[in-house]
């Protein structure tokens, strides 16, 4: 099978490459032709000064000066028979003008500049070109005594060498006009099939960006764009069907998302159900309505009560922590009141900071912020509850809310501190894994299920946030930033 258009572009350089030799060809001979051609009038020059310089001499000898309109008129004669001679001037051996066809007395700029040449010194015929585009032939005349009496100097017309030129000049561009042009059209014609062939390839391209994934390449040639076509067409029918196959395992993962969350709630509303039934019956038998009871009683109840509260919480993380592991959650970003949030998430956590005799402090710089209000809200709660349950006894924990901008972007950054032991750096990655505990021995307790800080990461992330932890001289701080209303998210 041939391969067309390979050959294509290489019959087009080669016919570029050519025009171009042409042209230099075209240029040289114009070079050489107006040589020739100059050397040609220069030859028919000095024939004809062969030719006449001795009539010239017997004319001024015979009638200059006592039959000076005979003189002229011979003169005339002879200065008619050169096509190209412009005049004819007469010097002295001293190089003074005696006599000029163009003027009979006087000096004209071209006659000062030949007296300004000795004659006596010219052996030969001699020829000088001239700005003004002619030049001149010096002839020195002799006596019979050998000694140098005349020059005749010939002005010659160089303009017939510049008509030459010029037409050599044109003639040369013209060809090269035609020749270029016509190179192209013939590269046009050939390569008509390729450029429709390859146009064709772009517009499935972009068709297919678009969407119509049952678009495929229709390519009418015999060479490789073929072999490129049916390579084209038959990586858009994997990735169609690649495509066809996402969509399913997509549309089945949706399914099973919806499935889930439902799962989850009836999970939800199957567990806080019974729970809330124990704590019924708990506070019940605590407040001595069905019975007396004693001390010993009242301390189990006070456990079991501390256990369906703990139960709860780490049910209501599970459901929390599944949640947001479906990536598709629709943000409801509006703008909320900061000082409202903490003061009620602070009030929910008032008991547990009196059962570890910690105090809290709230300095709030930025009092609002726009983001999600249910996802705001779990943020806080699980950073203060974490900041509570792994602070010191009897030591602080403290809220705090700045504007805060870093890399070129606005931010309203929460943070949350506690007084007590530090964390390893080499955890501060693995504390954002789902169900991952801080294992050092006796400085901390274990509490929880290790989803509170993972919950923190995705509800910040889902804001296109950042969060970092870092240690303190006493204590811990987490800086949670949210992007400010405006930030490209």
């Amino acid at each position: 099978m041939k391969f067309t258009s390979i050959k294509t572009k290489f019959l087009s350089s080669f016919a570029i490459f050519f025009s171009l030799l042409y042209l230099i060809l075209i240029l040289f001979i114009a070079f050489v032709g107006s040589s020739h051609y100059l050397y040609y009038l220069n030859k028919n020059a000095r024939y004809f000064i062969n030719l006449t310089f001795r009539e010239i001499q017997d004319a001024f000898n015979v009638y200059f000066p006592e039959n000076q309109l005979r003189f002229n008129e011979r003169m005339s004669e002879i200065l008619a028979l050169g096509p190209d001679l412009e005049k004819i001037v007469i010097l002295d051996s001293l190089g003074s003008v005696i006599f000029s066809t163009t003027e009979l007395s006087g000096l004209t700029a071209d006659e000062e500049e030949i007296s300004q040449i000795a004659p006596h010194n010219t052996k030969s015929f001699e020829i000088v070109e001239r700005e003004n585009r002619d030049y001149y032939f010096l002839v020195p005349i002799l006596n019979d005594l050998g000694y140098h009496s005349i020059s005749i100097a010939y002005y010659f017309s160089e303009a017939p060498v510049i008509r030459f030129r010029r037409t050599l000049v044109i003639s040369s561009i013209l060809a090269f006009i035609i020749l270029i042009s016509g190179t192209l059209l013939m590269q046009n014609f050939i390569t008509k099939d390729v450029i429709q062939n390859i146009y064709e390839l772009k517009r499935v391209a972009e068709s297919f960006e678009k969407g119509d994934y049952s678009v495929r390449a229709n390519v009418q040639s015999n060479d490789e764009l073929l072999f490129l076509s049916n390579a084209i067409n038959s990586m858009l029918e994997s990735i169609t069907n690649h495509i066809y196959n996402l969509r399913a395992m997509v549309s089945e993962l949706e399914s099973r998302d919806k499935a889930r969350e439902n799962v989850l709630a009836k999970i939800s509303h199957e567990l806080r159900t019974p729970l809330t039934t124990c704590k019924g019956y708990v506070d019940l038998l605590k407040s001595g309505k069905m019975g007396k009871i004693s001390d010993e009683q009242r301390k189990a109840l006070e456990i079991v009560d501390r256990n369906l509260i703990r139960l709860e919480d780490e049910t209501k993380l599970l459901l929390q922590s599944s949640k947001l592991a479906i990536e598709r959650i629709d943000l409801k970003k509006e703008h909320l009141d900061l000082e409202k949030l903490v003061a009620e998430v602070v009030e929910n956590f008032n008991a547990e900071l009196r059962r570890k005799r910690q105090h809290i402090e709230i300095k709030l710089e930025q009092r609002t912020l726009f983001g999600d209000k249910e996802l705001v809200i779990s943020i806080i709660e699980n950073l203060v509850s974490n900041a509570i349950k792994y602070g010191s006894e009897g030591g602080k924990v403290a809220i705090s809310t700045l504007d805060s901008e870093f890399n070129g972007r606005k931010y309203t950054q929460i943070d949350v501190y506690n007084s007590g032991a530090k964390i390893s750096e080499d955890e501060f990655r693995k504390i954002f894994d789902p169900f991952y505990q801080i294992k050092d021995g006796s400085k901390r307790e274990s509490l929880g299920m290790g989803l509170g800080l993972y919950i923190v990461k995705r509800a910040v992330e889902l804001h296109n946030g950042v969060i970092k932890v870092q240690n303190v001289e006493d204590g811990i701080i987490f800086s949670v930033f949210i992007p400010s209303q405006g930030e490209k998210q």
